[in-house]
């Protein structure tokens, strides 16, 4: 075994030890980036959009799914499974009580109505369940085919009042 002269020795041991600290740098910075998102998470409550009476090529239910993936995908929201509790009246505030009851800080209501000319209107809002207070809402007027490009912007919207980003 060679002999090391102690400056060696030391320096060795020193460049160990920042190594060694500099490894464990980015597991802790990842445990504490998972700890943050998940106390930031929101809870929210999405049920499948009203379609009556149903309006053909929009499907409520899709339109829904597509909805609930996109904000799933964020990472900072908790999606809630609204246990078949439905508002069927977009055009008055929801029933709170029953949404504080599965622990809903958000909802999300909407639905979907043929119009005389064959066009389809979609229409959202996001709720506060707290305060009962409306977020955000919005109303898109669209031909039957081009549909699915408005769950999208739904979720993008939702996503953008809850945590400031899409």
């Amino acid at each position: 075994m060679s002999k090391m002269n102690p400056v060696t020795r030391r320096g060795s041991i020193a460049i160990l030890a920042v190594l060694s600290a500099c490894a464990a740098l980015p597991h802790a910075a990842a445990a504490n980036d998972q700890d943050s998102n998940h106390q930031r998470r929101i809870s929210i409550a999405v049920p499948e959009f009203s379609d009556s009476p149903p309006s053909g090529e929009v499907n409520a239910r899709e339109m829904t799914e597509i909805i609930i993936s996109d904000l799933k995908a964020s990472g900072r929201l908790a999606l809630l499974d609204p246990h078949e509790l439905v508002e069927d009246n977009i055009d008055v505030a929801p029933h709170f009580d029953k949404w504080r009851s599965i622990d809903a800080q958000s909802l999300v209501t909407g639905r979907i109505v043929r119009k005389p000319d064959q066009r389809v209107m979609v229409e959202f809002r996001l709720w506060d369940v707290a305060s009962g207070q409306q977020l955000v809402g919005a109303q898109y007027v669209l031909q039957p085919d081009d549909w699915r490009r408005v769950p999208h912007a739904i979720a993008e919207a939702i996503l953008e009042r809850l945590i400031g980003r899409s």
